[in-house]
């Protein structure tokens, strides 16, 4: 079955190298970023995901027989498989700062080892924690595969409920730099 949805999401730094950007918001959850790190390090789920070519994309949507209903195979800017936990899933995204549409499927393991070749060059390995703050949950990516990255991620109903979240780091939410996709090595 494929799970599709419009992903209205803000992104935050929250650590980078030396860097801190620790805000009331999130102080209110942790006294400090070592005490996010090592919850993180301690509690979270290990995600490795890679980020296909195109061509290898478009053979994995038809194999999977991932449903694209109406979206147009050339506004599909990512093809990713991840390995989270022992689920593995193949992803497409549009290509849009905080609104994006996304379908997911549920892979078979052997799927995943059989593309996993092809995105040498394009991975990421991190591992994530979940944590519910009133109505929202978030996501805190620390990155295992470089030293001292740490990003949170927070979904959103409306792009209104967006723009008056407070932030929980620096916002990188359009700063195409700190997308999964650019960050993959």
């Amino acid at each position: 079955m494929t799970k599709s949805y419009e992903e209205i999401e803000n992104k935050y730094l929250i650590k980078n190298g030396n860097k801190v950007y620790f805000t009331p918001l999130l102080s209110k959850i942790y006294e400090s970023v070592h005490a996010l790190e090592y919850k993180i390090s301690e509690e979270g789920i290990v995600i490795i995901q890679g980020y296909l070519p195109k061509e290898k994309g478009l053979e994995l949507v038809l194999k999977s027989r991932l449903t694209l209903d109406k979206l147009d195979p050339n506004k599909i800017a990512e093809f990713r498989i991840r390995q989270e936990g022992t689920t593995c899933y193949f992803t497409i995204k549009t290509d849009e700062d905080n609104k994006r549409i996304e379908k997911t499927k549920i892979i078979q393991k052997s799927i995943f080892g059989l593309y996993w070749d092809y995105t040498k060059g394009l991975r990421v390995e991190k591992k994530r924690l979940k944590q519910k703050m009133g109505r929202h949950m978030l996501e805190f990516d620390l990155y295992t595969d470089r030293p001292n990255l740490i990003v949170a991620e927070v979904e959103f109903k409306t792009l209104t409920e967006s723009k008056n979240f407070e932030p929980l780091g620096l916002d990188i939410t359009a700063d195409k730099t700190f997308k999964n996709k650019n960050l993959a090595k």
